[in-house]
């Protein structure tokens, strides 16, 4: 009988143990298997030690967990470092500073102010503005247009392009000393200081208006009297021809001739008795009318002689820089 009952109990022990390991293979082969390990060894009771080592195989499937490692490839958000990469686009910010037109565009009140391959540019035609200018480049080549500007540096070129390229901005004609076109009034405000103007069409050019800049910069202006006498010959009288209205003064405008009656002819003085003592206008390309004092013109150089002596206030007009200048003739008496 004991014997018989010792085989019974081995019996029930060794099909415990085959219990046991058929769930922990279910719990390998199943995706929930750490728990199937643990039911395993909850039903082997306390009765065998075999069913505690099932439930340590089981358990040994829940290694499975570990593959919850894939977590870690999220690392790959770090890619995202790739966003740094954008630093690039502040070095295409240098690349657009570099095509600007090479200008430096620094402020200025006068080219003096910039590099020696640009000059200062105003605004609105002028050659000050409030504030000033900028510095811009100056150009390399000009056409051959003659269109004359005045030069913020007061002098005439014959186009804006070559005054850019000298290294000035252009302006009013003023800043050149040429005359405004109409005269202007006693007291206006004048620049630049020391400009000189006249205005009319008097063959006699000392008898025109005359408008000085002064140092207040204001418009100096007056009219000369030169009233001619009532009468005058009918035509112009000849050279040397004798005369009884000492200081007289006629015009011929036919002839652009002017005629004065004086003793004082030559360098000896002034020896009665008076003689008319006619001048003409000069050859060509002169013009035969005196220019004015300040008016534009573009044959530098040229120098013409309206009047003399005998009629108290010839003049020497020269082109000089875009526009005629007077100059008195020096007489001996």
């Amino acid at each position: 009988m004991r014997l018989g009952t010792i085989m019974n109990l081995t019996a029930v022990a060794a099909l415990a143990a085959g219990c046991g390991g058929t769930a922990a293979d279910d719990g390998a082969s199943d995706g929930n298997a750490g728990s199937a390990g643990a039911s395993a060894s909850g039903s082997s009771g306390g009765g065998a030690s075999g069913g505690a080592d099932a439930s340590g195989s089981g358990g040994g499937a829940s290694g499975g967990t570990s593959g919850s490692g894939g977590i870690s490839g999220g690392g790959g958000t770090s890619g995202s470092s790739g966003t740094s990469g954008s630093g690039g686009t502040s070095g295409s910010g240098g690349a657009g500073t570099g095509g600007g037109g090479g200008s430096t565009g620094l402020p200025c009140l006068d080219s003096l102010a910039c590099p020696p391959d640009e000059f200062c540019k105003f605004e609105l035609g002028e050659c000050s503005s409030v504030g000033g200018g900028f510095c811009v480049t100056r150009p390399t080549g000009c056409d051959l247009v003659f269109a004359p500007a005045c030069g913020c540096d007061g002098t005439m070129y014959g186009n804006e392009c070559a005054a850019n390229t000298a290294g000035s901005d252009v302006g009013p004609e003023i800043y050149c000393g040429i005359c405004p076109s109409d005269a202007p009034r006693d007291g206006d405000p004048c620049m630049p200081k020391g400009t000189s103007c006249t205005y009319g069409n008097s063959l006699r050019p000392e008898c025109r208006i005359q408008a000085n800049c002064s140092s207040l910069f204001q418009w100096s202006v007056s009219s000369p009297p030169c009233a001619e006498p009532v009468t005058c010959p009918a035509t112009a009288p000849s050279n040397g021809s004798t005369c009884g209205d000492e200081g007289a003064v006629c015009t011929y405008a036919s002839s652009d001739t002017v005629c004065a009656c004086t003793s004082c002819v030559g360098p000896g003085g002034c020896i009665p008795p008076p003689a008319w003592s006619c001048y003409q206008p000069p050859p060509p390309p002169c013009p035969p009318l005196a220019p004015n004092n300040g008016e534009p013109c573009s044959d530098d150089g040229r120098s013409c002689l309206y009047g003399g002596c005998a009629t108290g206030g010839g003049v020497a007009a020269e082109c000089n820089n875009g526009a005629w200048r007077w100059d008195g003739i020096v007489c001996p008496f």
